[in-house]
């Protein structure tokens, strides 16, 4: 399922050939940067490739003649337009394609007309016998390595100058515009590209020990997740348009100590925790809050509320359905029966995400999760360098009511009546206020407790899982103070 763009070259000829073989291949010329995806106008520069045999495919440009293009390749099987569940962009597990050469020609027919074996090296005669054993020696091993199921998601192209297109029109090309950095921070100066596109110069001008711009974007992030507002409050804008940082002395001195750590987000986020200021306690003394209100001189902590991800891992973790692992395949998310929009995935993935991680959970931007919308999630249409953060009725709700919170309920009771079997129920109590809140059960919580079992229906696993069910739905579970 990768993604191959091979390098631009100039159509200097009519007919492009690519011989090829696949299933469920697509090839695309881009011309110009330019993805002309509309049928049937510019159908022709787009072939699916469904055949394991080698064979050419011809593209005319005759169109664009002159122009810079590159070839895109694909095993991307096409999508059967028959099936409505079937997404456009899922990929076939057996889905493949392979390139072997790729020719430029005056006549459609030129590359099957000669032999196309691989040819001996310029000089190859004149080479001593044993470099030439050595390089027959290499050759055999690179062919007898395992062919990689995917392509590479990205290879630089060759470097070539854009034209600045009059009022947008690519039919108007009008004076080239050298590759350089932004304008407005390094003046009319170019990149030194080199040979290549000018991406690996671009990301050493962006990334140079004299460059603070990024280091401080970077170390801004860390400091808003850890603190909950960053030095600087807009994160995707620390530009004149943005608000101007807190304390910029110490925004310079953290982006000076990420770029003398070889950017370690470990390093940084060390620092944070391990400081004075992210240690405080969150709560306000009045001669502090007259003097600064607002909390941007840091005189203490600030109350946080828990991301949709971690309440929700949260939860995973009392009941000890967590699974810990990492990586591996997304976990289908369970699909409500309620929402009926295009591109709906075959199957429904269970209640509880099979224990993973939220972050392992498939994200289809149709079929989102309600539970974790409700805590805000991010809608997957753009970035999000800062979320929301909303305290509306409809969280307090998918607490009360959601099957996936009342499934770990239940389960996080079986799991204190297994660990703690007596039937003196101040040590469960205590343990499930250790884990859900850090801290022990004071004595007008214990009573409180003792009242909301002895208001039961007898059976004492409901009673544990609705009791575990009101402590979960409280706001000390939700925040970090």
């Amino acid at each position: 399922d990768g993604v191959l763009s091979t390098r631009t070259f100039p159509i200097a000829q009519r007919y492009l050939h690519v011989r090829t073989a696949g299933r469920g291949g697509r090839l695309k010329v881009i011309v110009d940067g330019f993805h002309l995806v509309r049928e049937p106008i510019y159908g022709r520069l787009h072939r699916t490739i469904d055949d394991p045999n080698a064979h050419w495919v011809t593209f005319d440009l005759q169109t664009w003649l002159g122009k810079p293009a590159y070839l895109q390749c694909l095993d991307q099987r096409t999508p059967d337009l028959a099936d409505p569940h079937r997404e456009r962009s899922q990929h076939a597990a057996d889905a493949w394609l392979a390139v072997q050469s790729v020719v430029l020609s005056p006549h459609p027919d030129a590359p099957r007309c000669r032999d196309l074996a691989p040819l001996p090296p310029p000089g190859w005669s004149t080479l001593p016998n044993s470099v030439r054993l050595a390089l027959d020696a290499l050759r055999t091993a690179v062919d007898a390595l395992p062919v990689s199921p995917t392509l590479p998601a990205l290879a630089d192209g060759s470097g070539h100058d854009s034209h600045v297109f009059v009022r947008g029109d690519h039919r108007r090309p009008g004076a080239p515009a050298p590759r350089r950095f932004l304008q407005a921070l390094a003046g009319d100066a170019p990149l030194p590209t080199g040979p290549g596109s000018g991406r690996l110069a671009l990301a050493d001008a962006l990334l140079a020990a004299d460059n603070p711009l990024l280091a401080r974007v970077f170390v801004n992030r860390l400091w808003h997740h850890r603190f909950g507002r960053g030095l600087v409050r807009t994160v995707d804008n620390l530009g004149a348009l943005g608000e101007p940082p807190s304390h910029a002395e110490l925004l310079d001195w953290l982006a000076g100590a990420a770029i003398a750590n070889g950017w370690s987000t470990r390093h940084i986020v060390r620092t944070l925790v391990t400081s004075a200021a992210y240690r405080q306690d969150s709560r306000r003394r009045d001669d502090a809050e007259r003097i600064d209100p607002n909390n941007l001189l840091l005189h203490r902590q600030n109350v946080r509320r828990l991301d949709a991800e971690a309440v929700r891992d949260s939860l995973l973790a009392h009941s000890g359905r967590l699974d810990p692992r990492r990586f591996g395949a997304p976990v289908d998310l369970p699909l409500d029966t309620l929402i009926d929009a295009r591109g709906r995935p075959p199957r429904s993935g269970p209640l509880d995400g099979e224990g993973r991680r939220s972050i392992y959970l498939a994200v289809r931007r149709n079929f989102l999760s309600p539970f974790l919308l409700a805590f805000d999630l991010p809608l997957p249409f753009a970035t999000v360098g800062a979320r929301n953060l909303s305290n509306v009725p409809a969280q307090a709700l998918a607490l009360a009511n959601d099957p996936f919170v009342h499934a770990e309920c239940a389960r996080w009771a079986d799991r204190l009546q297994r660990e703690l079997p007596a039937d003196d129920p101040e040590p469960r109590l205590a343990l499930a206020y250790w884990q859900l809140f850090g801290r022990a059960p004071d004595v007008e919580e214990l009573a409180l407790c003792r009242g909301l079992m002895t208001g039961g229906d007898g059976d004492g696993d409901s009673d544990w899982a609705g009791l575990l069910h009101a402590l979960v739905n409280t706001t000390e579970f939700l925040y970090l103070r």
